[in-house]
């Protein structure tokens, strides 16, 4: 009676082992067909490789095309995990890290390492007449994002910007200034990915934040403007919101 208690263990492991690796080795775009139809922040343009180890090249109007890699660990599937390493890159940035995703819908992202060039950011300033030279390095040690209600449950990281020249809109004129490093705090707050953006002496300057809705806003204090040099009408404390712009995202 034990021997076949024994044997019908290895029998279902056995089972559980060889489904584990045709899910694996399934062409992920295959199973991205077979989804149903939903959403998304980004346009997939292409899907190779199989789930174990992947490439997805998706598109979004403001960054331009982006491919994604990523390799599994089958190990993190026997509890309902999916688990491993990712790689993004495009022309104007590349990243990696660790992440992990959870039947709920949670997806935490750790030991994240991104550099990002100023044509991605200079895009989003774009509207606002703004620009910026210099690259952007970001340290993400944790952060854990619910797909299901598209909320930012904890956040841990930094952003760091060594300086450089800046370009904005001064009534109707164009003008341009030096900034020394800024370094911006990564946080989560009711559901929200905030950033307080600091200079190195540890000075606010500004504060934005990503909404559960996909809108994400930038709050300038007084302080920057003192930073650059510009004079301000209104006698404002250094910590006073003076312009607060927002941009949907997805």
């Amino acid at each position: 009676m034990a021997k076949a208690q024994q044997n019908r263990k290895f029998i279902i492991i056995g089972v559980l082992a060889y489904l584990i690796f045709v899910l694996l080795m399934f062409p992920v775009n295959r199973i991205y067909q077979l989804l149903p139809a939903m959403p998304l922040p980004v346009e997939v343009v292409a899907l190779n490789g199989t789930v174990w180890d992947a490439q997805a090249v998706v598109k979004h109007p403001m960054v331009g095309q982006v491919s994604f890699n990523w390799q599994l660990s089958p190990a993190a599937l026997f509890v309902g995990q999916v688990k491993g390493n990712w790689q993004l890159k495009n022309a104007s940035a590349n990243a990696n890290g660790e992440l992990q995703l959870s039947v709920g819908g949670r997806l935490q992202l750790t030991d994240t390492r991104a550099f990002i060039q100023p044509a991605i950011i200079n895009q989003v300033l774009r509207p606002q007449k703004a620009s910026m030279t210099g690259d952007v390095e970001l340290t993400l040690t944790d952060l854990l994002f619910n797909f299901s209600t598209m909320q930012t449950e904890q956040a841990q990281g930094r952003l760091i910007w060594n300086g450089g020249e800046v370009s904005y809109p001064n009534r109707g004129k164009s003008k341009q200034a030096s900034l020394p490093m800024i370094v911006a705090a990564l946080s989560a707050k009711q559901g929200e990915l905030l950033a307080d953006v600091n200079t190195s002496d540890g000075l606010l300057i500004a504060q934005g934040s990503l909404k559960p809705d996909g809108w994400a806003s930038v709050a300038i204090l007084k302080r920057l403007v003192d930073l650059i040099g510009e004079t301000w009408p209104n006698n404002a404390s250094p910590d006073t919101r003076i312009l607060e712009v927002s941009e949907k995202l997805f």
